[in-house]
């Protein structure tokens, strides 16, 4: 199911995000491409009194410096889950097999003490042991990249943010382009 919330301006999946804030609302796939695709367009979005979205011709440049940071956020996050398959602490297996990669490199990869989540990518794939931890590791190293690319860019807009003095949005919106380009 995907939610909005009007007080975060944050859009959220329950296969990703295990908790939610108070205020959000249940939207339909529809609603969402409607709002991401005003998000993209330059237009704005707000939900009636029934809580339907309503597109609007120009977004509102009214929203706090937090507000506009936390749009920020939210579109980062909304870059990372694009990498992550879907499900439930995903990000955590990926982690787990990174790190029993290292440990079995660290111990000289040998061949009698091969991590069960290398072994179980191997026979998943019909690759040897050896092609499958490389392509662990090319994955965890590729990973990497897009996630310090995220953080970057983050970074960089909440610094834009802190400097400016008022239209937040205006200052917020380069670098939530930026992270709703990054795709896998």
């Amino acid at each position: 199911m995907k939610y909005y919330s009007q007080e975060n301006r944050g859009f959220y999946d329950s296969r990703v995000h295990s908790s939610l804030p108070s205020d959000v609302i249940e939207i339909t796939d529809d609603e969402y491409l409607q709002m991401l695709m005003a998000q993209s367009s330059n237009m704005g979005f707000s939900l009636d009194q029934n809580n339907k979205v309503v597109i609007s011709d120009k977004e509102t440049n009214s929203i706090s410096s937090s507000e506009a940071k936390k749009s920020i956020d939210f579109a980062a996050g909304n870059a990372r889950v694009r990498f992550i398959a879907d499900g439930y602490l995903i990000e955590q297996e990926y982690a787990l097999v990174e790190q029993e990669v290292i440990a079995w490199r660290d111990a000289g990869s040998p061949i009698e003490a091969v991590p069960q989540s290398i072994s179980a990518w191997s026979t998943a794939t019909g690759m040897t042991v050896e092609q499958a931890a490389q392509g662990i590791e090319a994955a965890a190293q590729s990973l990497k990249g897009v996630l310090l690319s995220i953080r970057t860019i983050r970074l960089a807009g909440k610094s834009a943010i802190d400097n400016a003095s008022e239209n937040f949005a205006d200052v917020a919106q380069p670098f939530i382009d930026q992270l709703d380009q990054i795709r896998p």
